[in-house]
């Protein structure tokens, strides 16, 4: 559905993304991360049509994007990291602007207005910055997309809303959608993506196939014995392996929490892989 192949982007004194070759199928959702300046941005403007790349291809639907925006704008629903609207304006001009290009009603933004309690008639200028990614993320849903792009899409939003939020994109996900989402937020790019793509230095670090990735991690255990002594430490084998040591030790208390995924993506971050 999306495809990068060796993907470049320089600007006059700025390599901002180096031969990245990636591949999103139909339906997947993707995460892409990296820290701020890694060249997120930079790929999601280029996969957009905003600006061109230096070399190499994307490919949307096995089509050019540079020789075929208008067909990729088309069946692309694009979501900013921050919102813009003119302030004069409230969310339901905007809304109503909005379904004049796709097959959504009043009744659509209506009840998704209702959905993330967004005040309809107030000016964008009076809203908070929550409210007014609101307006955002509604207007993005109200588009007939098969491609979901979302750039950092829960921030400014308070917990509720991003679990509101989370349920529309996996019901867009569940109706055939493919979602490409980059985030800084790496406990929703691991509760929701089927894969995420590494970025660092504008190149590509690595791909983790989640339910593989997760079948990696180690359990952290906590244990106290009965005469007082206390271990604590990763275990990466077999659960039946842990369970059998631990039937030989006197147990006073116990405590077995699997490792966090985001700790093993902050590696990347912060190690050269």
């Amino acid at each position: 559905m999306i495809r990068f192949e060796k993907f470049t982007k320089k600007f006059p004194s700025t390599l901002a993304v180096s031969q990245l070759s990636l591949t999103v199928q139909k339906g997947e959702t993707v995460g892409f991360i990296g820290k701020n300046g890694a060249g997120k941005s930079t790929t999601i403007r280029c996969l957009l049509g905003f600006i061109t790349p230096t070399l190499g291809k994307i490919y949307v639907d096995d089509l050019d994007v540079t020789k075929n925006i208008d067909y990729v704008k088309k069946i692309c629903s694009y979501l900013p990291s921050e919102p813009s609207f003119p302030p004069h304006l409230n969310a339901e001009d905007i809304f109503q602007l909005a379904i004049k290009y796709s097959s959504k009603t009043t009744e659509d933004y209506v009840r998704l207005s209702e959905y993330f309690e967004l005040p309809l008639t107030k000016k964008i200028r009076c809203l908070s910055l929550g409210n007014k990614k609101k307006v955002s993320i509604i207007q993005a849903f109200l588009k007939d997309f098969q491609i979901l792009i979302l750039d950092e899409p829960t921030s400014g939003l308070d917990p509720l809303m991003q679990i509101k939020f989370f349920e529309l994109v996996n019901q867009a996900k569940e109706n055939g959608a493919t979602i490409f989402l980059s985030s800084h937020n790496l406990s929703e790019v691991e509760k929701h993506c089927d894969k995420v793509a590494i970025i660092k230095d504008g190149k590509l670090a690595d791909v983790l196939d989640m339910i593989e990735f997760n079948k990696t991690l180690s359990q952290h255990v906590s244990i106290v014995t009965k005469d007082g002594q206390k271990f604590s430490g990763d275990f990466s084998g077999e659960m039946d392996e842990l369970l059998q040591i631990l039937s030989n030790m006197s147990i006073a208390s116990l405590e077995i929490k699997k490792k966090d995924v985001s700790e093993n993506f902050i590696d990347y971050y912060l190690e050269d892989k």
